[in-house]
């Protein structure tokens, strides 16, 4: 039985080559099965679907329906086709397996699927997020491309992710709750940090939230004591 597509491709393919056995090659059928569709396209005959063939295990289809409900969806394809030829089935254990698959319930198929699945990941790929970066402790920055962006000081020590997005640049946080974005500034060039004072917590002498100057620079200056390897002290502020 021909499907309906199989049919457009064999018509398709006898257009392109005017020629029956041409157009069997192209479509991977004999060329009798081209000129008999092409016979019937001429002659009006052809039908929205293909019109299906009775097979040798359609009359014992309610039987394998009624075998399948009494047994839960449980029964063996094998045992149903011993069953069956005792009925005078002729057809084979291949064409059994196959009408045995057609009636069982989709529920019960799916349960026994389920069992094969790979499980969905508890969080989502953190690739569509960016690259990942860890916080720093001193200084609750990131870099990308050499360039440093502040995110909230409750990260530090915490891993990111990290993206441009146009002229932006991305961090994303994945918590408990999934992914949050928790900064977003403007792409910058390295020794040009972008900081957000808020950010930062107010100076625990003062009370005062740093000034954004205070925190360039200091980021500035952690990131050329790491890359020295030679540590120090918090700058003061300016």
């Amino acid at each position: 039985m021909k499907s309906a597509e199989e049919i457009m491709q064999i018509l398709e393919a006898f257009d392109l080559t005017r020629s029956f056995r041409d157009a069997g090659e192209l479509a991977g059928c004999d060329h009798k099965t081209v000129a008999h569709w092409v016979t019937r396209r001429d002659a009006g005959a052809m039908s929205a679907e293909a019109v299906p063939r009775p097979r040798l295990i359609d009359p014992f289809l309610p039987k394998l329906e009624e075998w399948m409900e009494a047994s839960k969806g449980k029964v063996r394809a094998d045992i149903a086709h011993d069953k069956l030829v005792a009925l005078g089935f002729t057809g084979s254990e291949r064409t059994t397996r196959r009408a045995t698959a057609e009636v069982r319930a989709p529920v019960e198929m799916l349960a026994e699927e389920v069992a094969r699945l790979h499980p969905l990941p508890e969080h989502p790929y953190t690739t569509a997020f960016g690259l990942a970066r860890t916080v720093g402790v001193d200084q609750p920055t990131i870099q990308l491309d050499w360039g440093i962006y502040s995110v909230p000081s409750q990260l530090a020590g915490m891993s990111v992710w990290v993206r441009r997005h146009g002229n932006e640049v991305v961090v994303t946080h994945l918590g408990a709750a999934g992914p949050v974005e928790v900064a977003r500034h403007e792409v910058t060039t390295p020794g040009n940090p972008r900081i957000d004072p808020a950010h930062y917590p107010p100076s625990p002498e003062s009370g005062v939230p740093p000034t954004n100057r205070t925190l360039t620079y200091a980021a500035s200056w952690s990131l050329q004591a790491s890359s020295n390897s030679s540590g120090g002290r918090y700058p003061r502020e300016l």
